[in-house]
């Protein structure tokens, strides 16, 4: 994996089609509408497809994807699990692609040193939300440059996602989320370059990495 494009939900998603060509793309959690989004099919479509996603998605969204065909019109390299091995509250997932079972992979073990720890929790290694694990997930693998986009921190939402569709939990911690980006991905890995889209107030003073502010009206859009 030499360039990566992290895609979650939020509206800064509606500019895919802007986002520069890269061979892998790591989706998270959900995603189904987010496939009507202007630019979305075309961009998996060449490139290979991660998904990463949890036990309630797995139980609850992933058998309509499956119904959507998703898993055998796209290059589905490889199914990920946000959860280290020992800590899973789950067995391994099974999903069917082009040929045959894609593959599986459990949290790498050595990210461990990057995850938030707590002997007494619920996971023991953790991370605010599945998009920051997605995010760690494609700095470690990806050996040039990260995208990162949809993680608008839960900021400007206008309750409903870039597809539209309302959101309807509490979400998560837009602060832990930005402390853990910087402070676990970012600055873990100082040679790779980032590049995260946002329509956020998101901030990040780093040589490493290149903050995209889409207008979420009209998106439009600028560097800082």
């Amino acid at each position: 994996m030499k360039s990566v494009c992290i895609c979650c939900r939020g509206k800064s998603l509606r500019y895919i089609k802007n986002v520069p060509k890269v061979d892998s793309h790591i989706l998270v959690n959900e995603f189904i509408d987010e496939l009507d989004i202007a630019g979305m099919k075309k961009a998996l479509q060449n490139s290979y497809v991660f998904h990463l996603f949890n036990a309630w998605n797995y139980s609850n969204i992933i058998p309509h994807m499956i119904y959507k065909k998703f898993y055998t019109n796209f290059n589905v390299k490889k199914i990920v699990s946000p959860y280290i091995k020992e800590t899973s509250p789950t067995e391994e997932y099974s999903i069917m692609g082009k040929d045959g079972k894609i593959p599986f992979e459990w949290y790498p073990e050595d990210l461990k040193p990057y995850l938030i720890y707590d002997k007494n929790g619920k996971y023991k290694w953790d991370f605010p939300s599945c998009g920051n694990g997605a995010a760690l997930y494609g700095a470690y693998h990806a050996t040039d440059e990260i995208h990162i986009i949809g993680m608008d921190l839960y900021e400007d939402l206008d309750d409903c996602y870039a597809s539209g569709v309302k959101i309807t939990d509490a979400g998560h911690d837009g602060k832990e989320m930005k402390k853990f980006l910087i402070e676990q991905t970012f600055l873990k890995f100082p040679n790779k370059k980032f590049y995260m889209y946002v329509v956020s107030d998101f901030t990040c003073d780093l040589d490493n990495v290149s903050v995209i502010r889409v207008n979420k009206d009209n998106l439009q859009w600028w560097e800082n």
